[in-house]
């Protein structure tokens, strides 16, 4: 008990005797007592602030801790949330590059189909061009031979008939006017026919 007045009455006890030496009041045992109970309110007001404080710094230190989490909980949930953003990005990106190989694949078959179906067109167009060009010349040989076949008959008959002109008439005036007159027409008929097969042996 001594040891606790000693370490606290008495340097407060000390002081306030200073205190009254040097104010020098009418009624110093007073002026000590008024003094040592405003120095105990200082002191109470300065545990009670010094308590306040301790307790701020205990309410903000909890709300620094649980604003700290709800931060970090903030934090992982935003990361969270731009990691699934990149990984969907990334499967939408690797999506549409498959999708892009595809259609050029397809691109790149049709044109192969197209290419060879083109192909198949022109080989049957210039088979069938082959085919009419054939048709024609051997249409061009028949008639060809055919107006050669006409033609040497006609020669042949406007041979007979020449032969048949200058033939002494046995028979009346009419008869030899009739095989010269039918003479004279075959000439210019065969003239014209050999002018056609010339112009066959030209073609």
């Amino acid at each position: 008990m001594a040891q606790y007045l000693k370490e606290t009455v008495a340097p407060l006890l000390a002081k306030g005797i200073a205190e009254c030496i040097e104010a020098q009041p009418q009624d110093p045992i007073e002026y000590l007592g008024l003094w040592m109970l405003h120095q105990q309110q200082k002191e109470q007001l300065r545990e009670k602030r010094r308590k306040q404080e301790e307790e701020n710094e205990r309410i903000l230190k909890e709300w620094m801790e649980t604003k700290g989490k709800l931060l970090e909980k903030a934090v992982e949930r935003i990361q969270n949330v731009v990691r699934d953003f990149i990984h969907r990005q990334r499967k939408d990106k690797e999506s549409e590059q498959r999708k892009v190989v595809a259609l050029e694949q397809i691109w790149k078959d049709l044109m192969s189909k197209a290419a060879v179906d083109q192909k198949i067109q022109e080989n049957e167009a210039k088979e069938h061009s082959e085919a009419l060009a054939e048709k024609e010349r051997v249409v061009h040989e028949k008639m060809f031979e055919a107006s050669k076949e006409f033609i040497t008959k006609l020669e042949k008959d406007r041979i007979t008939l020449i032969k048949k002109a200058f033939r002494p008439p046995t028979l009346g005036s009419r008869n030899c006017k009739t095989t010269i007159d039918g003479c004279v027409l075959a000439i210019p008929m065969a003239g014209q026919l050999s002018l056609i097969q010339r112009k066959f042996d030209t073609s």
